[in-house]
């Protein structure tokens, strides 16, 4: 029941939790300088992440596997010459293979790929603590970025896979903070710009958030120039030289594809076929119209989103499409994970209480390997066939996974919805102490 790879990823999935309740019951976390918590949480992040990836992938010498095999092999096809969509096809955007390639003229490996995704998280963390600062206290903010830096679920994702979800949470980032001196016409025109680069660079996942950030700007309309112009250019130039086929044939492609861990999923236990195309349809309209409805529900309310809400909608619109959507790997919660962390960080006061949490997280971080280990990316309604006898018990076990994880989604987008709705205003951000150790 239990192969080598599941047996590793549970073993450093409770190391993770362990370590992460210890970091949370340590004062020092809480009593030293900003300046110094910031430069210490960069080196604990990196620590956990580059150390899991020496002792597996260098050390071990692991082969890399899942999307950053497919990252490579474009990236390959593009120093040899090829043009995404003229020459082969890409799930992502026709510049990714570009940039995926540029780690290569140094470490020709899919694990060049996979260590620049550690090397992006560690530069997002002081853009998200730029950004927490602003609407959290300082308690809140430090408890948050512990539990970003210690956990399961980016332990088992990020430097065992590498995926291109931490290229849009740190655009992301990048796109919630600015210099506060220039004007404000300014930073919402860059933050426009800076959110598109993760559709032109990466894949349109990314604009699952353009409404929460729209809602957040002051001057939508400079935002939304910024955004659109760069996204219609590129397109627009791909489908002028190479045909608009290409493209809604990568739109077609993300449709026609199904994950494990969301409700779509779940309901094939009851013989639900997914590859249907009326059902298919219907799942993808309810999808949508939960995400509209975990939307309008503070829009409506609100007019305007502050730091604090947009934090808090970033959180539920990612859960809600994890939970909706045919085709929400449990990995793409990386794209908004530090606010994740902000919304955890502001309802719980004591260590033990984040215990749940880090379960939660150990979960979703090993929920797709026991798709593919143990049902071989199969649906639920396995539990019908003939041969169900000789694996029930993995299937079982993995049906009460998918449950947990539902459970976990739901009450976490309630969470966030509260939060924001409660605390439309953004909390005054504190200094933990009058006295630093290093004043």
């Amino acid at each position: 029941m239990l192969d080598f790879v599941i047996t590793a990823k549970l073993l450093i999935a409770v190391s993770s939790i362990l370590a992460g309740l210890a970091f949370l019951r340590w004062p020092y976390i809480q009593q030293i300088s900003k300046q110094r918590f910031d430069y210490s949480a960069v080196v604990l992040l990196l620590f956990c992440r580059a150390g899991l990836f020496v002792i597996v992938m260098v050390l071990m010498r692991f082969e890399a596997t899942a999307d950053v095999v497919v990252y490579y092999d474009e990236a390959r096809r593009t120093l040899a010459g090829g043009v995404p969509f003229k020459d082969f096809f890409t799930a992502y955007s026709p510049l990714f293979p570009y940039m995926a390639s540029v780690p290569l003229s140094l470490w020709d490996s899919p694990k060049a790929i996979m260590l620049v995704a550690i090397i992006l998280e560690a530069c997002a963390l002081p853009l998200w603590l730029q950004f927490a600062r602003g609407c959290f206290q300082e308690r809140i903010v430090r408890n948050a970025t512990v539990l970003y830096c210690v956990n399961p679920f980016s332990e088992l994702t990020i430097p065992l896979m590498g995926q291109n979800h931490v290229w849009i949470s740190f655009l992301l980032a990048l796109s919630l903070t600015g210099a506060p001196q220039v004007g404000r016409r300014v930073r919402d025109f860059a933050s426009g710009f800076a959110f598109s680069l993760s559709t032109v660079l990466v894949k349109w996942l990314a604009l699952l958030y353009a409404p929460v950030l729209f809602m957040r700007s002051t001057y939508r309309k400079y935002w939304l120039i910024a955004l659109i112009l760069p996204i219609v250019g590129l397109y627009g130039l791909w489908a002028t030289n190479f045909g608009a086929s290409a493209l809604v044939g990568n739109l077609k492609f993300h449709a026609n594809m199904n994950s494990s861990g969301n409700l779509p999923y779940l309901l094939t236990i009851f013989g639900v076929n997914l590859s249907d195309g009326p059902t298919s349809a219907a799942l993808a309209g309810l999808g949508l119209c939960l995400l509209g409805i975990v939307f309008l529900i503070p829009a409506i309310r609100l007019r305007h989103f502050s730091d604090l809400v947009t934090c808090c909608m970033l959180v539920a619109v990612t859960l809600t499409f994890l939970f909706a959507s045919k085709k929400a790997f449990t990995y793409y919660l990386i794209m908004a994970f530090y606010p994740f962390c902000l919304v955890v960080a502001s309802t719980r006061h004591k260590p033990l209480a984040y215990l749940p949490v880090l379960v939660f997280l150990g979960l979703a971080g090993i929920e797709p390997s026991l798709w593919f280990r143990w049902l071989h990316s199969a649906n639920l309604n396995v539990i019908t066939t003939t041969g169900f006898s000789a694996y029930r018990n993995q299937v079982l076990t993995f049906f009460c996974a998918e449950i947990a994880l539902l459970i976990g989604y739901i009450v976490f987008v309630l969470e966030s919805l509260n939060l924001a709705l409660s605390h439309h205003k953004d909390i005054t951000a504190r200094p933990i102490s009058s006295r630093s150790p290093d004043a």
